[in-house]
């Protein structure tokens, strides 16, 4: 969803349609300045989509490729790739990384998506998300089973070694 600030605008949003499409989505609604409003979704995976955009909040949910398909419904590579295609524009890039006990905390899983993300040479940021259940109550509203109900949240020392592990690859992770 699209939000103005002096000339600026941010985009954000994923759901299960897919991610926003960014600037494209922009260029078809004129907001008007200081508004905002719901975009149309599509897949960003497409080079013209990065061009006018400055810095990319990407998020890479595990390095373990079956964790990620099972956790987004969507496998890896087109991520990578989005990654990969930003670092080749010199966008900057802060990656956003969930750290869930018992799903994507091991130490392997935090360190490839750590030595992935330090080869891109445009990510200016780690932020490590401690696993949290706000988002429970969504899922009962719809319905749904909370597959993490079980799923404690960080300590503070498994937060620390996850961010230990991007720091030891240059990365400012926070």
């Amino acid at each position: 969803m699209p939000v103005r600030a002096g000339r600026d605008t941010t985009g954000t949003g994923h759901s299960a349609d897919g991610p926003w499409d960014g600037p494209r989505a922009l260029r078809r609604q004129d907001l008007g300045p200081g508004k905002w409003g719901p975009t149309p979704r599509s897949r960003p995976h497409a080079p013209e989509h990065a061009y006018d955009i400055y810095l990319v909040l990407l998020d890479i949910k595990s390095w373990d490729r079956e964790v990620y398909q099972r956790v987004t419904g969507r496998p890896l590579q087109p991520t990578l790739d989005f990654a990969r295609h930003l670092a080749d524009l010199g966008k900057d890039v802060w990656v956003r990384f969930v750290l869930v006990p018992g799903l994507t905390d091991g130490e392997e899983n935090v360190a490839g998506v750590a030595s992935f993300a330090a080869s891109l040479g445009n990510v200016s940021r780690v932020d490590v998300l401690p696993f949290h259940k706000l988002g429970a109550a969504k899922y009962e509203a719809l319905g749904e089973r909370f597959e993490l109900t079980d799923t404690p949240t960080p300590t503070r020392e498994q937060v620390a070694t996850a961010r230990a592990i991007f720091a030891a690859e240059g990365l400012h992770a926070v």
